[in-house]
Parts: C-alpha cells; structure tokens; sequence
C-alpha cells in the first residue's frame, strides 16, 4: 500500500484511539480487515465549524476522500476532500434522543455523540 496518493491524514492522537477500536470492528473478518488496509472504511467526522462529514480511512488514518452518498446525482458519490485536517472536530455518530416539550411531548431530535475527539479523548465529555 503507497501512502503517496494520500490527501489527508487524520489527526494523530485522534487516529491513534481510532486505530484500536476500528481495528476490533473488523478484525473478526479477514476479508474487512483487508478491505480497511487497501481501501478503508467509512466513518463520519465533526468538523469545527459543526458540518458533518462522512469520509472514507484507511488502517494507515490517510482520508482519501468525501462520501456524498444521496447527496448527489454523481454516479461514483464520491468527492475530493474540502477541508484539512485541522479542521476535524471529532469522530461520532447521530443517535435520536428525546426533546419533549408540551407542545410535542414525543419529539426526537438528532444528536451528534462523540467516540473519539480531535486531541484523543474519549467519549462524549468536552475536551
């Protein structure tokens, strides 16, 4: 694998908490963990200004680029990279999580839950 057709990294302490967690997703299949080293898998990241991106890494935190998935008309849903690595906030998911209010008592609202921050840490504690 040639790490020279790399755009962008993901940050360092950042990908080295990501690295042993992604690892243990797709250890158990010999297949996916060969799919993570030469192709990557999609993960979605927080951006500082709070735009969520999903992007594809590879075992190496090299991001090769952007998925757009319904987003677009493209045929291949992917597109070069728009931000650097300075600007990843955080690595998470959405979760809905219940707002109620009197009005809407069974309100669900999307909530962005942090797995890993740009500096490391863990979870969903502010850095």
């Amino acid at each position: 694998m040639e790490t020279s057709d790399c755009t962008l990294h993901m940050p360092a302490a950042m990908w080295a908490a990501m690295k042993e967690i992604l690892d243990d997703l797709v250890r158990s299949i010999d297949s996916d963990q060969r799919l993570f080293e030469e192709e990557g898998v999609l993960v979605e990241v927080r951006l500082l200004n709070g735009s969520v991106k999903a992007v594809i890494v590879r075992s190496d935190g090299c991001i090769t680029n952007e998925w757009l998935g319904d987003r677009t008309a493209r045929p291949d849903d992917f597109v070069p990279l728009a931000f650097k690595s300075k600007d990843i906030e955080s690595w998470g998911y959405y979760e809905w999580v219940r707002q109620p209010s009197w009005r809407h008592p069974f309100k669900k609202v999307r909530e962005w839950k942090v797995r890993v921050w740009a500096n490391g840490q863990l979870g969903d504690a502010t850095p």
